[in-house]
């Protein structure tokens, strides 16, 4: 029965997956683009519901991008079970590909 959960759990939260990157991707400047290691902590009800979303971990501390996601996930909802729960999980977000589109200014070196 917790095989069939946990596949549930990764369903609904894949579907917040692309408002997750759109809210990174936000913040991201050609000078600014960090990855970004977050824990997030889910306090369910029973019935489902997110009753709290809660920021265990984050390195680096990146303003407002926890506010801009948060809502998304708030919103979404799991799998009923006997009694409240709470669902704690990693999230990696990496700029993938942004430093290379930054044009180098760098002038050449002379032979």
């Amino acid at each position: 029965m917790q095989e069939v959960m946990l596949v549930e759990v990764k369903k609904v939260l894949a579907s917040a997956q692309n408002e997750v990157r759109s809210c990174y991707e936000a913040v991201l400047t050609p000078i600014y683009h960090p990855d970004v290691h977050l824990v997030i902590r889910l306090v369910l009800r029973a019935d489902g519901m997110v009753r709290r979303v809660e920021v265990v971990e984050m390195q680096p501390d990146v303003s407002g991008l926890v506010a801009c996601f948060s809502g998304v996930l708030a919103e979404l909802r799991f799998p009923r079970d006997s009694e409240d729960w709470e669902l704690e999980f990693p999230m990696n977000l990496r700029s993938a590909g942004l430093a290379e589109d930054v044009q180098d200014n760098t002038p050449p070196e002379s032979p």
